[in-house]
């Protein structure tokens, strides 16, 4: 008794892209710089949600 190892691969169609606009950052507006040893530290952080937004605010105004 021989058994056969097949598979009926279905095609999918493509996603219809969809246009966005595109938005660049408005440096006359400020912008923050943070050093990267922050940013990899928020990475791996476990906040509430409120704590994470205070945590933003305070960044944000410093």
């Amino acid at each position: 008794m021989s058994m056969s190892n097949t598979a009926e691969i279905y095609k999918f169609p493509a996603p219809i892209p969809t246009q966005q606009e595109c938005r660049m950052a408005d440096l006359e507006n400020g912008y923050l710089r943070l050093a990267n040893q922050i940013q990899d530290a928020l990475c791996i952080v476990e906040l509430s949600g409120r704590e994470f937004r205070v945590l933003n605010a305070i960044i944000r105004l410093t």
